[in-house]
């Protein structure tokens, strides 16, 4: 760093023209100076004058009447003549040191914006360092795509527009860099996205909706289709509060969906939810056009007059996308759908499907790996499928699955091995079960059954009526041997009525060789059960389970109880510190519902 060379004396800063000649040369200095500088300019320019003038003006004061000072005495005729002088005086030096001070406000307000100037034209100079500024574009674009808000189903139904608060509308108006590189990332715009629209405003999304799709080059496009059922008044039945002036043409004629449709060949994820009613019509131009797709969600829902699950003919469409490997029915959408069975590894069914209608979606699509099923158990004769899986297979419907989800609604009293007694899953790893009643025979002999060689690393069982001896029997299973998560009760309506610290499993979760691979309990207790907490004992449980050797690394409880209940205990204590140490994660939740 360069020496700063003496400062002038005060005196030189004379004149107004000397003072801007000395304080440019301070501003001409180097930048590392500044402190130096400002400390010079403002002790010997200003201070020091200043402060001449006030101390003059102070030692000429002299009271002429000091003796008369707190009290009540009456000056003399003199004595006033004196104290007017001196007033006089003090009211001159008075205006000197307001000049002063205002001249000096006036520097100090020229220096700070000559301050502000340096520090502005420093942090310019600073953003030529910055290490943004030596990235690559592509890092920019990968960073851009991770931007991207939630492109699904659900989240555009609740928000039905695109924000420009958004990526990837926002980062074209940070700065003209920016907007070059997110206009030229083509995976920034292949989300595409088709809610409600009114007939009016058609030709303008269309013109967005062209402009949106040049910039995706030929990059694979991930579209989100969501259609509400207009009635007869114009209004949406599932916003009845929301009704559009305009006439509503047929979804067949709707310029923007057929724009949407007419690009299908460069889907690789669609997710649709359309009036039962068209539906077929609509998707009729997707047959034999989707050679990319690998994920579909799709929906079909009725209106009041259409009786729910009325066939409409069936949808064969997604029958010819060669590469469709996962697909989740949402809504109402059930067996009006034709998939491929050769490369369809993950089916999903929101809806309910009678117990004869889940084994036949098993035994169509006998290559899944990931499945979950909501299934309707009745009252019924047990289901006849000889014909379907004929007599060589032993009477079983031999699958692939790795992991499956069963929700079972209904008389489960009667169904449960008729559904059950159907499935040979050799190699399943994830099991969850959740049910509304809970048959503990036809589970049990489900469980036997298994073979030895299945290795579940997951389990979930879930119902109100499970019961702790039940549970304690389906854990000492051999196919249960090599657990590693372990959830019991999910939610509210799947919940479990007891708490771990049960004296049906404490004895055997302490049990040396019970579970050794044990990582993740996960439970969920609702109602009176909570009441049966108690952190003494639980903390005893698992610190046995620790100083065992067993690698249990997370422990969540959730106690939830009805709203107006008293939750006991609304705060749990419980002793994790010295579990923590110890390598295991405790989490206590409560809640109320």
């Amino acid at each position: 760093m360069d020496e700063i060379t003496p400062s002038p004396t005060a005196d030189s800063y004379g004149s107004c023209e000397r003072r801007t000649t000395a304080l440019q040369a301070c501003l001409d200095d180097r930048y590392d100076d500044i402190p130096r500088i400002g400390e010079r300019l403002h002790c010997q320019c200003f201070i020091e004058p200043l402060c001449q003038c006030f101390e003059a003006a102070f030692a000429a004061l002299s009271s002429p009447a000091a003796h008369l000072l707190n009290s009540n005495r009456i000056p003399s005729p003199q004595e006033i003549i004196q104290i007017y002088d001196t007033l006089n005086d003090i009211q001159r030096a008075s205006i000197q040191l307001e000049t002063k001070i205002r001249s000096l406000e006036s520097a100090l307000k020229e220096f700070r914006n000559k301050q502000d100037e340096l520090q502005s034209f420093a942090q310019e100079h600073k953003a030529l360092l910055s290490p943004a500024r030596r990235m690559l574009p592509e890092l920019w674009s990968e960073i851009f795509i991770h931007c991207l808000p939630e492109h699904s189903l659900d989240y555009h139904i609740n928000r039905r527009n695109v924000s420009c608060s958004d990526a990837p509308l926002l980062l074209t108006q940070v700065c003209s860099t920016w907007r070059t590189i997110a206009i030229s990332t083509p995976q920034l715009w292949s989300n595409i996205t088709y809610t409600v629209c009114r007939p009016s405003a058609m030709k303008i999304q269309l013109r967005r909706l062209e402009t949106w799709l040049a910039r995706t080059g030929a990059a694979p496009l991930s579209v989100v289709v969501f259609r509400s059922f207009f009635d007869a008044n114009n209004n949406v039945l599932d916003h009845p509060h929301l009704t559009f002036p305009d006439p509503i043409p047929p979804l067949n004629e709707d310029q923007v969906m057929n724009f949407i449709l007419a690009h299908s060949h460069r889907w690789r994820r669609a997710e649709i939810l359309l009036p039962a009613l068209e539906a077929a019509q609509v998707v009729a131009p997707l047959r034999g056009n989707l050679p990319n797709l690998e994920k579909l969600a799709f929906g079909l829902f009725w209106d009041g007059m259409t009786a729910m699950g009325d066939p409409h003919g069936r949808l064969d469409v997604f029958e010819t996308a060669p590469k469709l490997q996962e697909v989740c029915f949402v809504e109402n959408a059930r067996l009006q759908v034709s998939l491929p069975g050769s490369s369809l590894t993950t089916l999903s069914v929101d809806a309910f499907l009678s117990c004869t209608d889940a084994l036949k979606t098993l035994y169509y699509y006998p290559n899944l790996r990931n499945c979950a099923l909501n299934v309707m158990l009745t009252v019924s004769a047990p289901p006849n499928l000889e014909k379907l899986i004929g007599s060589s297979s032993g009477g079983l419907i031999r699958l692939q699955l790795q992991s499956l989800t069963l929700s079972f609604t209904g008389s489960t009293d009667f169904v449960y091995p008729n559904f059950l007694a159907y499935l040979d899953i050799p190699n399943i790893t994830e099991l969850r079960i959740r049910s509304h009643k809970w048959c503990h025979d036809q589970l049990f002999a489900f469980f036997t059954q298994l073979p030895q060689s299945a290795l579940v690393e997951t389990l979930e069982l879930s119902s109100p009526s499970l019961s702790p001896v039940w549970l304690r029997a389906y854990l000492l299973s051999p196919v249960f041997r090599h657990l590693r998560i372990l959830v019991v009760g999910k939610g509210i309506t799947h919940h479990v009525p007891f708490i771990p610290n049960d004296a049906a499993l404490q004895s055997l979760f302490t049990s040396k060789g019970f579970l050794p691979g044990l990582e993740m309990v996960q439970w969920t207790c609702f109602g009176q059960g909570t009441e049966q907490y108690d952190s003494t004992v639980l903390y005893d449980m698992l610190r046995a389970r620790l100083d065992g050797g067993r690698g249990l690394r997370r422990f969540v409880l959730t106690l939830n109880r009805k709203w107006g209940d008293e939750l006991s205990p609304k705060r749990p204590s419980f002793g994790s510190d010295g579990l923590a140490s110890l390598g295991l994660q405790v989490e206590i939740k409560t809640g109320q519902y």
